[in-house]
């Protein structure tokens, strides 16, 4: 299993000073004292990272050293996100489509369409109108041939993304598609992102893979839509971000954040017991985790949280001839394995009870999931 560790310590805001406006010039030694006050004021929050990325776009024709959701999210915007209870929201979109209404409909022949209404006065980072067209230019153009990595669902499902006009958005779909609806699918499975057409086109235009890849636009000059834009990369040390004013779900609370580059766990500790940073994403052991949160449990300094990102699943092969031993195609000898296996002290011994036992692969929180409690075997 792999799991993201993330600490955060209480102080993320720094000090406040007051600001006073005056009818009449400033004088060198008022400016100075403006900006140092307007300092002051700020809102920054400190992060260190695991490693340096190597692209930050939500959608790039990149592998590797990729970006995780932490910072994709910070920079770009989607037609749809999920909020602390797992449930679907509009984020770029007005509203998302809802099955039998004008919004999605299916059609005789099973092919499918979904209708998109964007939020007036939609603008990239660079102040550039986004609109229905950036989504169009990415599904035309971030396909598998340019090294995108879309020969999978929802990509794979859609047939042809069209604009009407400005704000007016639609996807037809080759066949039915039950997740239609909401576009965004796990932790950096955004769905359809919009890529900015006025950067972007003459890159596509050029054919040649190795120069859409080598584009600028997918790191240090990356512009976007989310909460934050890019404002300075130092290369091997930092990443800062500034708040963006006009964002679609409005201005963040916190107006700058850092993004320190600490491949060394011990160091990235330190600098969080030391108030040098703010929140440890990626970069602190489990050990680290568990010392924070016991720490903090008492002095209330912070809050420690541990999210899995994949799942381990025993499966037993049912074919006869594969089975090896052949008893394991007896129903008695798989449930017996299933009652042998402690998950319960697993967890409290190896991951301090921090993973909780499920009895499905599915969610407990998501909205469906009653229904499936109510059918399946448990085997304590």
């Amino acid at each position: 299993m792999q799991f993201r560790w993330l600490a955060r310590s209480a102080v993320v805001v720094s000090a406040v000073g007051i600001l006073t406006a005056g009818c009449g010039p400033a004088s060198p030694n008022t400016q100075t004292r403006s900006q140092t006050e307007q300092t002051l004021r700020e809102r920054v929050l400190t992060a260190s990272i695991e490693t340096e990325p190597n692209f930050v776009a939500a959608l790039a024709p990149i592998s590797g050293l990729g970006a995780t959701d932490y910072w994709q999210r910070m920079f770009s915007a989607f037609l749809d996100l999920y909020d602390g209870d797992d449930r679907p929201l509009p984020y770029l979109a007005e509203a998302l489509p809802v099955l039998n209404t004008e919004t999605w409909t299916v059609f005789p022949d099973g092919k499918m369409e979904t209708r998109y209404r964007l939020k007036p006065n939609l603008v990239w980072h660079d102040g550039v109108p986004l609109t229905a067209s950036d989504f169009v230019f990415t599904f035309d153009n971030a396909t598998p041939s340019n090294g995108f990595r879309t020969g999978i669902a929802p990509f794979s499902a859609m047939e042809s993304v069209t604009a009407t006009d400005d704000r007016s958005l639609s996807i037809r779909w080759k066949s039915p598609y039950p997740d239609a609806g909401v576009l965004l699918q796990g932790a950096t499975r955004f769905g359809l992102v919009p890529l900015p057409r006025h950067i972007l086109e003459s890159t596509f235009a050029s054919g040649v893979l190795q120069t859409i890849q080598e584009s600028p636009y997918w790191d240090r000059e990356f512009v976007g839509a989310g909460p934050f834009k890019l404002d300075r990369w130092e290369l091997g040390s930092f990443i800062e971000a500034t708040a963006f004013d006009q964002h679609a779900l409005g201005r963040p609370k916190i107006d700058r954040i850092r993004l320190l580059f600490m491949t060394d766990q011990n160091t990235a500790f330190a600098n969080v017991l030391a108030g040098a940073t703010d929140v440890a994403l990626n970069s602190i052991r489990f050990e680290h985790f568990v010392q924070l949160k016991n720490e903090w449990a008492s002095n209330r300094q912070g809050t420690a949280g541990v999210n899995t990102v994949s799942l381990s699943v025993a499966q037993f092969q049912h074919r006869p001839d594969y089975a090896n031993p052949k008893a394991i195609l007896d129903v008695r000898v798989r449930r017996a394995f299933t009652h042998a296996v402690d998950r319960q002290t697993f967890s409290e011994t190896i991951w301090a009870g921090e993973l909780a036992v499920w009895d499905t692969i599915f969610n407990p929180r998501a909205a469906y999931y009653p229904a499936i409690d109510r059918v399946i075997s448990k085997y304590p």
